[in-house]
């Protein structure tokens, strides 16, 4: 069975302002069109296989990571009883990714 996969707000607010600095530094719109395509045709791929990823629970219950070209980390939560996949985060190039989510609270999906 496929799993469903769901975005949480702070997703989408932290892949904005990842879009933001990349404008910032200069990128194109094309390679940030490129970026967003990577990111979000690699969250869909998690309907398939939602438990790959390094386990994290001592940064957040259920936390699991995903790494994008050694640039980006994708932070989901998988809800094996609902069939879905949750991703709560996003960061790149260096954020301290364990300390973001440890402090963040899950939201909602939108």
């Amino acid at each position: 069975m496929l799993y469903r996969v769901q975005y949480l707000p702070s997703f989408y607010e932290m892949l904005r302002n990842i879009e933001e600095y990349m404008v910032d530094h200069d990128r194109s719109d094309a390679s940030i069109d490129r970026y967003r395509s990577t990111v979000f045709d690699t969250c869909e791929k998690f309907a398939t296989f939602p438990n790959r990823g390094s386990r994290h629970d001592d940064v957040m219950p259920g936390l699991r990571t995903w790494n994008i070209e050694g640039e980006t980390i994708l932070a989901y939560v998988v809800e094996d009883a609902a069939f879905a996949v949750t991703f709560v985060g996003i960061t790149y190039g260096g954020q301290n990714w364990m300390d973001i989510f440890s402090m963040r609270p899950l939201g909602r999906v939108q």
